[in-house]
């Protein structure tokens, strides 16, 4: 799935290793989304806002702002965006504040999560919207 409407879909990924959102980039055009790329907060925030994407791709450690203080940001000016946290960790308190700001799904950047994994994790979440 990768057209709603006629239209391509809108993603964000943000993310501040600069190989990772290439990946994502090149997997999700490759399916026909429409990819903007951020790699701080404030960069993510602004895309979010401006494009509106119907999904954000959203690592937690980015230089400046969290990872969480963004989602706070987005659900709160966004509340019904999609929100996919992808992190190398994530510990029962930090999924605990996850959840209460309402992140859509939470993957764990492993040897274990393929791009194909995220591929359809997303498609999925974007299909149930």
């Amino acid at each position: 799935m990768s057209e709603l409407s006629g239209k391509k879909i809108k993603l964000l990924a943000i993310d501040d290793e600069v190989d990772m959102t290439r990946l994502f980039k090149e997997h999700f055009e490759r399916r026909n989304y429409q990819v903007f790329i951020a790699h701080t907060a404030e960069e993510g925030l602004q895309t979010a806002l401006k494009e509106k994407p119907e999904a954000v791709l959203l690592d937690l450690g980015l230089p400046g702002h969290s990872g969480i203080w963004l989602l706070e940001r987005i659900k709160r000016d966004e509340p019904n965006m999609r929100v996919i946290v992808l992190s190398a960790s994530v510990n029962d308190s930090v999924r605990e504040k996850l959840n209460e700001l309402k992140c859509d799904l939470i993957l764990e950047k492993d040897s274990k999560t393929s791009i194909s994994d995220v591929v359809g994790r997303v498609e999925n979440l974007i299909s149930t919207k």
